[in-house]
């Protein structure tokens, strides 16, 4: 993946990869000899091909066809990706997805973007039913990725949503706010919210504190409510209910099994 810092895993026809790029760095032309289809997980770079540029931010998709000559230009914050790269030869698993890996694109799925998180998740911490996991995770995202490119073009106005998600996910935001800056009435905004990006918007926005929270559980010493607190929810019984919905666990024993599984 042009990169010194990756993990990669071979499960169910797919190489999965969850690669790191060094800040301010640029990878010259080359080509991967299967299509890739990226999760922008973090910062972002420029995907230069001949006949399209891509600037992949945090939270898109993007697909890089096979043997299609590129170049990259990382940004200022570095890049970290997850890869999802299908043999081309399997012709059960290309057929649905041909059409999307076949063309150069950009696209927007919430529910693909976290289950992304999800399969990251599985590699760093596996156990016995992780490649499966694994596998139904990559499949299920290419699937869902295929099915959006196929529909109608979506309303405009999402990227200002897509913004105001991203950035403030931890704030109490709310539906009519929302609906404001993005011009339309709130309840076409939840009709279209959850058409292209596959979830309701609550539901996204409550996922992505959780998900929040399970990597300063795993990457930081914070108290469980400093945590609870600084995620968006009121109160630590609040936040160890729905992290427990996502994850199985209360935030404690996440946290146990992780460093569990680091320890010698």
């Amino acid at each position: 993946m042009c990169s010194p810092r990756f993990h990669t895993v071979e499960v169910g026809g797919f190489l999965v990869s969850e690669v790191w790029f060094p800040p301010d760095t640029l990878i010259p032309d080359h080509t991967h000899a299967r299509p890739v289809l990226g999760v922008m997980l973090r910062g972002g770079f420029d995907d230069r091909f001949a006949r399209r540029t891509l600037t992949p931010e945090a939270g898109e998709l993007f697909t890089e066809p096979g043997e299609e000559r590129h170049a990259n230009r990382v940004g200022h914050g570095g890049a970290h990706v997850l890869a999802l790269q299908p043999d081309p030869c399997d012709d059960a698993l290309m057929r649905g997805g041909r059409g999307l890996l076949d063309e150069i694109r950009s696209l927007r799925h919430a529910g693909i973007a976290l289950s992304a998180r999800s399969l990251v998740r599985e590699m760093r911490g596996p156990d016995e039913l992780s490649p499966l996991a694994i596998e139904s995770l990559a499949l299920d995202m290419l699937v869902t990725a295929a099915r959006q490119e196929v529909g109608t073009p979506e309303p405009p106005w999402l990227r200002r949503v897509d913004e105001m998600v991203r950035d403030a996910f931890r704030q109490p935001l709310d539906m009519a706010g929302i609906a404001r800056e993005a011009g339309v009435h709130r309840s076409h905004l939840a009709r279209m919210y959850r058409r292209y990006r596959g979830l309701p918007i609550g539901v996204h926005m409550r996922r992505l504190r959780v998900e929040w929270a399970a990597e300063q559980l795993s990457e930081t010493d914070g108290s469980l409510s400093s945590i609870a607190l600084r995620a968006g929810f009121a109160d630590q019984s609040h936040f160890t209910r729905a992290f427990k919905r996502r994850f199985g666990v209360p935030p404690g024993a996440y946290r146990s099994r992780l460093r569990g599984r680091a320890g010698p």
